[in-house]
């Protein structure tokens, strides 16, 4: 698709600067969570710690994704026009695969007061979510050999793992409201409604590409500030949640 793609010089500068401000936003939050690690008590730490790794992860991937963009294109006239390189957009699941097992890690760990409901959460949800993000990279290797019909297997397989995330995050996790401050369990329900819509983004952008939606230049730039933004919310937007509810807790127990 990127071969015949030809971007304005305003669809390039778009995605150049929503890169750029991704890594900016990614380093800040990674600094704010290990900076913040001091301010709750120690049992907290190891969260905030795995969303300091998290952020920290996602603002190396999209350097590399910025250089990725600026490598791909070259400017020729008033446009900017394919230049060779390949626009490496599977940094993106490279992220994924690194980034969201630890923060659901951190989730838990901020949640779960049993050692036994713990460590069982962590090893079905580490598990799920490196299996859905092997689906999800799998089925963008088959978009690109144009292979549509093991796309299509590929998303329907990987929304499996999706909705047994989801329904482990929200049947399991209940009972870990009852000993939560009335500000926590307020924090807790917000953050699994962001885990839920951040990351619902990502097989609906796969299925509008399944169904031939933005294949065009103006796509591929919604689309990846659409994945930018998604990815903020999801690694950036969830570890704030998770230091707000570790500071909320230490609040309560100081």
């Amino acid at each position: 698709m990127h071969s015949i793609i030809t971007l304005t010089k305003e669809q390039f500068t778009l995605g150049h600067d929503i890169f750029s401000l991704t890594i900016a936003l990614m380093g800040a939050a990674a600094l704010f969570f290990f900076f913040s690690r001091d301010r709750v008590l120690p049992r907290f730490r190891t969260a905030l710690l795995l969303a300091g790794i998290s952020a920290a992860l996602g603002c190396y991937h999209y350097i590399q994704i910025f250089h990725s963009w600026n490598e791909a294109f070259e400017f020729a006239g008033n446009s900017y026009i394919v230049s060779g390189h390949l626009f490496h957009e599977t940094y993106r699941s490279l992220n994924w695969l690194l980034a969201m097992p630890l923060l659901l890690v951190a989730f838990v760990l901020i949640l779960a007061r049993s050692k036994d409901l713990t460590i069982s959460l962590i090893r079905r949800l580490v598990n799920a979510s490196i299996v859905m993000i092997a689906f999800g990279y799998f089925g963008k290797m088959a978009i690109e050999s144009h292979a549509v019909m093991v796309q299509w297997v590929w998303w329907f397989l990987g929304m499996i793992p999706f909705v047994y995330i989801m329904m482990l995050l929200w049947r399991l996790l209940s009972p870990a409201f009852e000993n939560q401050s009335a500000c926590a369990h307020k924090l807790i329900k917000q953050a699994r409604n962001l885990i839920l819509i951040s990351w619902s983004f990502y097989p609906l952008a796969t299925l509008l590409g399944l169904l031939h939606v933005g294949a065009s230049a103006t796509g591929l730039v919604v689309f990846n500030i659409g994945y930018s933004l998604a990815d903020i919310a999801a690694i950036g937007g969830l570890g704030l949640y998770i230091t707000w509810i570790a500071m909320a807790n230490s609040e309560e127990n100081s």
